[in-house]
């Protein structure tokens, strides 16, 4: 009986542990020039794309997940964009394009997998309509890394936000 009373009393205070044992660090990644950003866990490293300043890649500790983010100029729909680029790029769609509700806007989400001579991997490509355009959010991890990966991807692409 007296194990038990320890039990309960130290019960509250691992209640209030817990958040800080579970929850990791998130950092707040910013592209330089756009008003466009993602939330992801801390230590990402920036890779250089000199042919286009425009695009924002980053790539995660172990580089386990990667992120691309740009604009373009485009009159196109989201998802007949993204279905486009897909098909440019040789992914193979797992999905229709579709509306996602994301914690500070929409976005239009294409499932996809690519198959390259590095390794296949698994993508989604998000597009957000403002104005003129398209912000595009890419985000991947090899496909054997999915199932591990999988939870972060999500978040990222929940976090995803144009503006201030």
């Amino acid at each position: 009986m007296k194990h038990v009373r320890h039990c309960l009393a130290l019960l509250p205070v691992l209640v209030l542990l817990a958040p800080a044992i579970t929850l990791q660090a998130q950092t707040v990644y910013r592209h330089p020039e756009l008003g466009f950003r993602f939330e992801a866990s801390e230590g990402w490293t920036k890779v250089a794309h000199p042919e286009d300043r425009m695009i924002y890649h980053l790539q995660a500790p172990g580089d386990r997940l990667d992120v691309m983010l740009w604009y373009t100029e485009t009159e196109q729909e989201a998802g007949p964009y993204l279905k486009k680029m897909a098909d440019m790029k040789g992914y193979q769609a797992l999905t229709d394009p579709r509306r996602e509700e994301l914690r500070r806007g929409e976005a239009t989400v294409l499932q996809a997998v690519a198959v390259t001579d590095a390794g296949d991997l698994r993508v989604i490509l998000a597009a957000i309509r403002v104005g003129e355009g398209l912000y595009i959010a890419q985000i991947w991890c090899p496909l054997e890394r999915y199932e591990e990966e999988r939870e972060e991807m999500e978040s990222i692409l929940e976090s995803v936000q144009v503006g201030s």
